[in-house]
């Protein structure tokens, strides 16, 4: 299914999850929302991952929302098929299993958590899927003010890591741009996300 930028999700909040959704193409923000309307961001999913693949397996009412902040092409599979591809597909399992794994690891413990001991390694995770939503895979047009929302984190602070990492030979600030450096993409922090998308998606059916 493609998903334009900005159109809701198949699921919402409140919902049991009956479907997993493997994401071909685009970036989703997955949030919470706190009672005085504020937004927490999670994380960022793109190519590559699943989406609310943890609700799935739980049978729990989904605890969380999404934006589309790319047009999206998704791919759904139904219960028993994911079922039955879980049981029987290793490649299937790999990947789901991969996509769980680096959600944890930006995530911490707590899935529905902000992990914000590890706010480089969150930064370094959200670069990376810009990245990889541009022509351009190195440069990444956005500013601090909106790297700080889609984070949740004071934009003071990105400024900081930024210049940290600027200064670390990782990448090069212009205004509302930022380049990316080879040092960045060797970065141990980046070695499960390089290792998922280094695994090849064309094992999946078109349709």
């Amino acid at each position: 299914m493609r998903i334009g930028r900005g159109s809701p999700m198949p699921e919402s909040p409140g919902i049991v999850v009956h479907s997993l959704y493997y994401i071909r193409e685009g970036l989703l923000r997955t949030f919470r929302s706190s009672p005085s309307g504020g937004r927490k961001t999670l994380h960022l999913v793109g190519r590559g991952y699943f989406i609310f693949e943890s609700y799935f397996l739980n049978r729990r009412p989904l605890q969380i929302d999404c934006d589309v902040l790319t047009d999206c092409l998704l791919m759904r599979f139904d219960a028993v098929t994911a079922g039955r591809l879980i049981q029987y597909d290793a490649f299937f399992s790999q990947r789901l299993l991969c996509s769980i794994a680096l959600k944890m690891q930006l995530m911490g413990d707590d899935l529905v958590s902000i992990a914000y001991d590890r706010p480089t390694t969150r930064l370094r995770q959200c670069l990376a899927s810009l990245a990889g939503m541009e022509q351009n895979d190195s440069l990444v047009h956005i500013s601090q003010m909106q790297l700080a929302e889609l984070l949740g984190v004071h934009r003071v602070s990105i400024g900081r890591m930024l210049l940290q990492m600027q200064k670390n030979g990782e990448v090069e600030l212009g205004r509302e741009k930022i380049l990316l450096l080879p040092p960045f993409f060797a970065s141990e922090e980046l070695r499960w996300w390089n290792a998922l998308l280094a695994l090849p998606d064309n094992h999946f059916p078109d349709s």
